[in-house]
């Protein structure tokens, strides 16, 4: 008899333990916008206008500020994510003969750690502000494309460029409780660290370079969005 009601009282610790862990363990998706300072390759287009000395080309666009999401698993404020961000530039002209485009297209592929501190835990009846730290390595790709269309007809060259880096990325927040729901407004700052150059797929020797050295895609920028996450 003593042995059952020490079993039964065994697994109610057990359970209660278990739920409570639970309760630190949170899967989100981030959604939000970034800006991107893409120095070289800004450089690099105007550069370009310059040599070609076609009158009227124009940039249509300059890596403007884009949509990205992500993904993240945290236990006790601290966790592991993901994020995708992408963005462009475009050099265009036009007139009745044919057209000429230029194209940059880049995506970042973003994996790190983070870690949630907290200036003032007001979880079960308000607002809580924290400071969010991160940090990790990023993939980059960069596509270039030329494009060229006279009488109806087309050529394009391109190249596939790829640069890793590690970053850091602090940034504040604000949590909002709502029971399992929780919601985090951030803005953080994505910082390069070490970068080690765009180069060609599967040669990393063979780096893009301008007069001042390697090029690099740098996505050094504000992150503002909202994380969404289910506490299980």
């Amino acid at each position: 008899m003593n042995n059952r009601k020490f079993f039964i009282t065994f697994l109610f610790i057990l359970g209660l333990e278990f739920s409570l862990v639970a309760q630190d363990l949170e899967i989100g998706v981030w959604t939000g916008i970034g800006s991107y300072q893409m120095g070289d390759l800004k450089q690099m287009q105007t550069q370009l206008i310059r040599e070609i000395n076609i009158e009227g080309l124009q940039k249509t666009e300059s890596f403007p500020i884009f949509y990205n999401f992500g993904l993240n698993y945290e236990y006790s404020n601290y966790g592991v994510y993901f994020r995708y961000e992408s963005t462009g530039a475009r050099l265009a002209y036009s007139d009745y003969s044919g057209s000429y485009l230029y194209d940059q297209t880049g995506s970042n592929l973003v994996f790190g750690g983070s870690g949630r501190f907290f200036i003032e835990d007001n979880s079960t009846d308000g607002l809580s502000p924290f400071i969010l730290v991160k940090g990790g390595v990023s993939l980059s790709r960069i596509e270039f494309k030329e494009t060229i269309t006279l009488s109806g007809n087309s050529s394009s060259d391109n190249l596939n460029l790829n640069e890793t880096s590690y970053f850091l990325e602090p940034g504040l927040g604000l949590r909002l409780n709502f029971k399992s729901i929780i919601i985090d407004p951030t803005v953080s700052f994505f910082i390069p660290i070490i970068q080690n150059g765009l180069h060609l797929e599967g040669n990393s020797d063979a780096k893009l370079q301008n007069e001042d050295g390697d090029v690099h895609a740098n996505w050094l920028g504000i992150r503002a969005g909202i994380n969404f996450s289910i506490a299980i």
